[in-house]
């Protein structure tokens, strides 16, 4: 996506290194109430389900110490905040705001129970959209070190979040051996922009991708950009929904069509809307926005890596 968009969070941890990850401001959130026994606990959510696909063997109770609430009107994080923590919406719901170059207000997204908050800010280090709250909510949160303490390296996510220039700068220091393990066959879910890193560069800027399937990214050839709501995805995988919701400007083109494993039409351009090598399958639209049959193809990927 363009420089100027922000696109989804993906309610999925990016399961990248240590050393991959940005510094963590540790000034602590104060806690509204923390977990303590059962009927606090994830189990007895009723957003469970439509929580975070990562928790198939009970990990989030592991992950989420304490909750916050957020009044009708007010800020649970401003554009500029420090990237401290992750935020689940367990009930209510809210609004991203981004500002443009130009200095105006736009609107990135909103946030239903279930979605995670926050997770624009992993390459960057901040935020940048202020979340406001569209009725009285209540947010799970996720400190980094938190997820330090508990996360495999057993899988890669690289979330759909941010510009293609920033991101590859941001990778770059990791970049030789995120594409050596994924070549090596680790597996990885690139979502979004996350799928255009795994090509060798963009149209929308400078900077290098992992090189994992040769081609680049370029830029929708369509009236109406960014795609941003449902489209169908013609797939040749059961496990990719049928519909699917895009948020894009941009779109990967490989050298050889061999990779690709589904395609999508925006207007009369149609592109690959999902890639698959190796143990790594890339989507160009947002399973956590995609409904049930995109939380369950995003349940299945971590499922697979955890048998």
């Amino acid at each position: 996506m363009s420089s100027d968009e922000r696109e989804l969070a993906m309610p999925t941890l990016a399961l990248l290194r240590a050393s991959e990850r940005p510094a963590v401001d540790a000034r602590p959130v104060t806690p509204l109430r923390p977990h303590v026994g059962a009927p606090n606990g994830c189990a007895a959510c009723g957003s469970h389900k439509f929580c975070l696909p990562l928790d198939t063997d009970g990990r989030l109770d592991d992950l989420v110490t304490q909750r916050v609430r957020v009044r009708k009107g007010d800020a649970l994080l401003h554009c500029g905040d420090s990237f401290r923590n992750l935020y689940t919406v367990r009930s209510g719901s809210c609004k991203s705001v981004v500002t443009t170059a130009g200095g105006q207000e736009q609107l990135a997204c909103y946030h239903i129970s279930g979605d995670l908050v926050g997770s624009e800010a992993i390459y960057a280090g901040k935020h940048d959209a202020t979340v406001t709250a569209l009725e009285d909510s209540e947010f799970c949160v996720i400190p980094l070190d938190r997820m330090e303490s508990v996360a495999r390296t057993d899988a890669l996510v690289l979330p759909g979040v941010g510009a293609f220039s920033n991101a590859a700068a941001r990778l770059s220091s990791g970049a030789e051996s995120m594409r050596d393990a994924i070549l090596g066959g680790l597996p990885t879910l690139c979502i979004c922009l996350g799928m255009q890193l795994l090509f060798d560069d963009s149209e929308e800027g400078p900077g290098s991708g992992l090189g994992v399937i040769p081609g680049r990214v370029r830029k929708l050839r369509a009236l109406r950009i960014p795609q941003i709501g449902w489209n169908e995805v013609d797939s040749i995988d059961e496990a990719l929904p049928e519909v699917a919701y895009f948020a894009n400007s941009y779109v990967c083109q490989p050298y050889d069509d061999d990779c690709i494993v589904a395609y999508t039409t925006h207007e009369n351009d149609r592109f690959a809307s999902a890639v698959a090598v190796a143990n790594t399958v890339g989507v160009q639209f947002h399973p956590e926005k995609s409904s049930s049959a995109g939380v369950s193809f995003v349940r299945d990927f971590v499922q697979g890596v955890l048998r």
